[in-house]
């Protein structure tokens, strides 16, 4: 079983659209993934960052029907550019 699952394991890239509430990263999140058709949901386990509406991320994970349980997620934070 674990071999199947380490196959499937892949990296997305997308953009937060919902936050469950309570704690900052309590899941599932509501994300776009990029070339995944509509909404995601994102089980998140892990996460370095912190997650705000809008942020971009990296998910890790297992996607199942248009859910990823047990995500790994690396918010990229927003760097600010001097003009």
């Amino acid at each position: 079983l674990e071999e199947q699952e380490e196959a499937e394991t892949q990296w997305f890239e997308g953009t937060i659209i919902t936050l469950s509430e309570g704690e900052e990263n309590s899941s599932p999140w509501v994300m776009t993934l990029e070339g995944i058709e509509g909404e995601v949901m994102v089980y998140v386990t892990e996460v370095e960052g912190t997650p705000v509406f809008g942020a971009r991320a990296e998910i890790e994970g297992v996607l199942i029907g248009n859910i990823i349980e047990d995500a790994r997620a690396e918010i990229e934070e927003e760097e600010e550019e001097e003009s």
